[in-house]
């Protein structure tokens, strides 16, 4: 419990230093780093070698890129821990192993349907493709926000408890409209 609270603060506080260090007044980040688009999101395709440009770079592609591989990694290792502790047991947990590791694909395949695109257009615009600041906008509203939206559904509306709960609110509701049609007639 102690290493995971470490884990996550640590993660927390660099987060932060990432994204507060553009601030200070160092000439490398200029005025506009964050204040190029009314979005400020410093991905800064429209312009892609304006200051600051390597470290946002580093961010969306380095970093994120990072992030997916040990995502990815990360669940390889638990669909990994999962088979090979049930090994020899019934089908039904069979069952059960295959519906894990299909939401486990879903989680990594949403973190790359999220970030590959900025990665990809990153590089592009870095390429020489152009790319205009009303890109921005689809982007943050599109784009990144569909891992955030996609992940509540992942977490809790796949799960088997959701899932025999509403179940039995449908069921529910099915009967009380059963009964309320039977007293009409």
């Amino acid at each position: 419990m102690y290493f995971s609270v470490l884990c996550v603060t640590a993660s927390w506080i660099l987060s932060a230093s990432i994204a507060i260090i553009p601030f200070f007044d160092v000439g490398y980040f200029g005025d506009e780093f964050y204040g190029n688009n009314g979005l400020c999101l410093p991905l800064q395709i429209h312009d892609p070698f304006s200051k600051g440009w390597q470290y946002s770079m580093v961010v969306f592609c380095g970093i994120n890129s990072l992030a997916f591989g040990f995502i990815t990694y990360a669940y390889i290792q638990m669909s990994i821990a999962i088979s090979r502790s049930k090994l020899g047991l019934r089908s039904s947990q069979q069952q059960q192993d295959r519906t894990i590791a299909k939401r486990f694909a879903f989680i990594v395949a949403t973190d790359m349907f999220c970030w590959l695109p900025i990665i990809a257009i990153k590089i592009l615009s870095i390429s020489g493709m152009t790319f205009y600041s009303e890109s921005y906008a689809w982007i943050a509203v599109f784009i990144i926000p569909i891992n955030s939206a996609l992940n509540p559904v992942i977490y809790t509306l796949t799960t088997k408890l959701f899932k025999q709960q509403l179940a039995r609110i449908v069921y529910a509701w099915r009967a009380d409209g059963m009964q309320v049609e039977g007293m009409v007639h």
